[in-house]
């Protein structure tokens, strides 16, 4: 309406303050004021919605570095452009062994880090592609010059404008090294068993078999290819189905023995939680086996109930 003329002697000055309105609710305004003449002249925009979504941001800043401070997990900030380290939390630090200065602003390859190129190949065409990468199993070099393995969880987001990959580690190490103890102890069981001249099953806890020797194969008939991961192991030996003593001992019912093999068992004297009997088998070979059967509970460190070995 010609106000603002040349009339006005100072230039203005912004401020933001809050005003409360009629119905009782408060309003951020950022004002312009001028003097003009004798008299200020207010030039006003409401900014609640914005300095509600700032103060939002604010929070959401804070909490995000709390977490990445705070967090168990490693997690580093990379810019997407140099693969940098931007950011990193003190749990990474733990991890890597080196201190703060020697990550910022340098590489993981200037660090030496990667054991295998091909890790960072897949880690990096992973980002570009899909541009998230979840779970991928690395190893990688510590300052000691120890390897460990991780899992590496990465997505891209914007910090200052700048892309960057927000990455989190987390160290399986340990937990690779018990996996690789048991793999060696199921390759140990699994030649075992299979190097036992008498026949020999076993089966779990939910009565499925799990290993099914060569002997056994030969008394039976049947391949362990087609039996292991079933509860078919009566077949073995047997017309119709029916507990073996292994099944008997994985119930806990002991007195099922005798109703099984009445008169032909007894408790071995030599393992405790074994059981010997006597039995004819009118349907294996031509006219029928006499078998002497040994089953014996495996149980684990917690003495839970795992398995039974029959022979």
């Amino acid at each position: 309406n010609g106000i603002l003329t040349a009339e006005m002697i100072e230039a203005g000055q912004k401020l933001d303050f809050r005003i409360l309105d009629k119905s009782g609710h408060w309003h951020f305004l950022e004002s312009t004021i001028n003097i003009v003449n004798d008299e200020l002249l207010f030039i006003s925009k409401d900014i609640t919605e914005q300095k509600h979504a700032e103060e939002t941001l604010h929070r959401s800043e804070e909490m995000f570095s709390k977490a990445f401070r705070l967090s168990p997990e490693s997690i580093t900030l990379t810019s997407l452009k140099e693969g940098r380290y931007v950011d990193v939390n003190e749990s990474f630090l733990h991890v890597i062994g080196y201190s703060r200065d020697e990550v910022i602003g340098r590489t993981a390859t200037e660090l030496n880090i990667w054991v295998d190129p091909n890790d960072r190949a897949r880690f990096i065409q992973g980002l570009k592609e899909q541009g998230s990468i979840r779970n991928l199993e690395v190893r990688m070099r510590m300052k000691s010059g120890g390897v460990g393995t991780l899992l590496m969880s990465s997505e891209i987001i914007t910090v200052n404008g700048e892309p960057c990959a927000l990455t989190v580690t987390t160290n399986i190490t340990d937990r690779k090294r018990t996996e690789e103890t048991l793999q060696e102890n199921e390759q140990r069981m699994k030649s075992i068993i299979q190097g036992l001249s008498i026949a020999a099953f076993v089966i779990d806890s939910d009565h499925q078999v799990l290993y099914w020797n060569k002997a056994l194969e030969m008394l039976s008939n049947i391949r362990a290819e087609d039996i292991v991961g079933t509860t078919n192991h009566w077949k073995a030996f047997y017309t119709q189905k029916r507990p073996c003593m292994a099944d008997i001992l994985i119930d806990g019912g002991i007195d099922d023995i005798q109703k099984w093999y009445a008169g032909g068992y007894k408790k071995s004297l030599l393992l405790d939680e074994s059981f010997e009997a006597t039995d004819f088998f009118p349907n294996l070979g031509g006219n029928g086996k006499w078998l002497r059967l040994t089953a014996t509970v495996i149980r684990n460190t917690n003495r839970d109930l795992i398995g039974v070995l029959e022979t």
